[in-house]
């Protein structure tokens, strides 16, 4: 057996891949904020750089090779998947873009080569310094990752303003509410996810000169929490802040706030659009005869960047190229759309896959006019 093709060399450039892998998805991790699965991602992390140690190690080798094999088969399957559905990369490797196809190739060539290879079947116990080895890069993965998967859960909205960004230069608009005397008639925090919390500040302005008691604040549902409140409403304007947790619906959602001063009371609605972050303009694709190409733009209304991974329709009836980069929270991304003459059967639709658990797909319908 040449010794290229034995397991002894062989071990150390798979766990050089694995270790990069573990790399570049930390880094993704620290520079991009999670997308809400930050524990799957550390799972993944963590059987990656545990199989790279072993391999390192060489403990037990008969069996750390054929896991090694069944995981390479497995990267290889889904990069083949991700290769048919032309996506730009196949995430493998964090924020570096790899083709698909290359990926596939790669991990391929890694099964054939350990199938080939001689491992012999040493079962024997592993020495302390092979144990001390493994563990200790285990602990260090875990330090490192935990602290990058965590991030802040709450989205504020402070001094009765709703901050929002811009796609041109991403600087912050302040858009503050219309006043009434005590308190705005409507307060709006624009577009949420469903089943996000968020904390925002409202102001009751007091315009007389003499401090007025705040004997209560009331609220439509439960989904509306008063976290802090003045203890009384002195000369000029006071901060009331609230905590809205989302319920798990799409659409427009409004509900009333009550402050009550003696025998005075007011009230403002209080609005918010929920939605997934993700839309389609136009939403419906229309191609009359003669064309075969058609613009369109993604817009993110979210907070954090979302990838997207790769498009299907029926039959491979429109074709949308995706690109590698994320688009931005409050950015847009335009695409094109390609049709190659053919009618499918059933539904015309796009489906754009993301890597975005709270929103897997966007659905972007076409028709054909002749």
């Amino acid at each position: 057996m040449k010794p290229f093709l034995s397991y002894r060399y062989l071990r150390f450039p798979v766990a050089t891949v694995l270790i990069f892998a573990v790399v570049t998805k930390a880094w993704q991790t620290a520079t991009e904020p999670a997308d809400g699965m930050p524990w799957l991602a550390m799972g993944h992390v963590l059987f990656e750089s545990g199989l790279a140690l072993l391999l390192l190690s060489g403990v037990w080798p008969r069996l750390v090779k054929w896991v090694t094999i069944v995981a390479f088969a497995v990267f290889c399957s889904v990069a083949v998947h991700l290769a048919l559905k032309s996506a730009a990369s196949c995430g493998c490797f964090g924020n570096v873009q790899v083709d698909p196809k290359i990926t596939a190739a790669m991990d391929a060539l890694i099964v054939l080569l350990l199938m080939l290879s001689t491992a012999g079947n040493q079962w024997k116990r592993p020495s302390r310094k092979q144990v001390t080895f493994v563990a200790a890069g285990i602990f260090f993965t875990l330090l490192l990752f935990i602290p990058m998967s965590l991030h802040p859960p709450l989205q504020r909205f402070d001094h009765g303003t709703v901050v929002t960004k811009t796609v041109q230069d991403d600087s912050d608009r302040e858009v503050k509410p219309p006043w009434s005397s005590y308190m705005p008639s409507d307060f709006q925090i624009g577009y949420v996810e469903p089943k996000s919390v968020h904390r925002f500040t409202l102001e009751i302005a007091n315009p007389t000169d003499r401090t007025l008691p705040l004997d209560s604040v009331e609220t439509e549902c439960e989904c509306l929490v008063v976290m802090e409140k003045p203890e009384h409403l002195a000369p000029g304007k006071s901060p009331l802040t609230l905590e809205f947790t989302t319920p798990d619906i799409v659409g427009a959602y409004s509900k009333t706030i009550t402050v009550v001063s003696g025998n005075q009371q007011w009230t403002t609605r209080f609005h918010a659009r929920i939605d997934t972050p993700l839309s389609a303009e136009p939403e419906t694709l229309v191609f009359t005869s003669g064309e075969t190409e058609q613009l369109f733009t993604i817009k993110n209304d979210g907070q954090v960047p979302i990838r997207l991974l790769y498009a299907t329709s029926p039959a491979n009836a429109c074709v949308v190229r995706i690109g590698p980069e994320p688009i931005v929270g409050g950015g847009s991304l335009e695409l094109t759309a390609l049709w190659n003459g053919t009618e499918p059967d059933g539904e015309q639709v796009i489906t754009i896959h993301t890597n975005f658990s709270k929103q897997k797909t966007l659905r972007v319908p076409f028709q054909v006019r002749q």
